[in-house]
């Protein structure tokens, strides 16, 4: 079939083209999971298309498959797409992009600690973290995911299978899973993950679980 053709003006607002979907699914490689996590693309739906191979055979139709669910959400804009790259530092992403048009951007206000309310601050207690979140601490984790699964009471058993699974590439990726993990059990709360972090002395990523910060771009 022809390639769809390509918009004469761009906005934040405009889906992005079967061509960009292709060059930025070529680009990207190994680093799809990590865009789709920024992109906060459920977990579950990015495990599946990992375990996919059938259907999803390398990184170039994972990533092709991300970048169309997230063309196809009521939240679609160019530039959250284009600071989840910039995060990644991967300006060779942005480039395969068209530019956007200018439009009249929202001030957005200086990057300041946010305000909880206390109300706000009950109900993200036991609020899962966002995947945007679990991608941004198992990036800080890393190595350390086997000790931090422990603290969680995550069996050994399932650790030794995660650390032998190949479909989890590295140390992050395992690091996700166990905190996918957590997300799910029915003691979850942030203070039970703080603790944990404490526990590991990496208190320095206790306060964006605890506000919230993490879960925006």
């Amino acid at each position: 079939s022809e390639p769809d053709p390509e918009p004469q003006v761009v906005y934040r607002t405009t889906k992005l083209t079967n061509g960009e979907i292709s060059r930025v699914s070529r680009g990207v490689g190994v680093d799809w999971d990590s865009l789709a996590g920024l992109l906060d693309i459920p977990y579950s739906e990015r495990e599946e298309i990992r375990i996919n191979d059938r259907k999803y055979p390398d990184s170039y139709a994972k990533a092709g498959q991300i970048l169309e669910l997230f063309n196809g959400r009521w939240d679609f804009s160019r530039h959250i797409l284009e600071k989840c790259v910039e995060e990644l530092k991967r300006q060779d992403l942005k480039d395969e992009l068209h530019p956007v048009e200018n439009e009249i951007e929202e001030i957005e206000p200086s990057p300041t600690e946010p305000q909880v309310h206390p109300y706000e601050n009950v109900v993200l207690r036991n609020t899962p973290l966002s995947p945007r979140e679990m991608h941004r601490l198992s990036r800080r984790i890393t190595v350390d995911w086997d000790s931090l699964a422990g603290l969680m009471d995550i069996a050994k058993e399932e650790r030794n299978d995660i650390r032998q699974n190949t479909m989890y590439n590295d140390n992050r990726d395992r690091a996700e899973k166990i905190l996918s993990m957590f997300n799910h059990k029915r003691d979850f709360s942030r203070e039970k993950l703080a603790d944990c972090l404490k526990g590991m002395r990496k208190e320095e990523l206790i306060s964006p679980i605890m506000t919230g910060q993490w879960r925006n771009l």
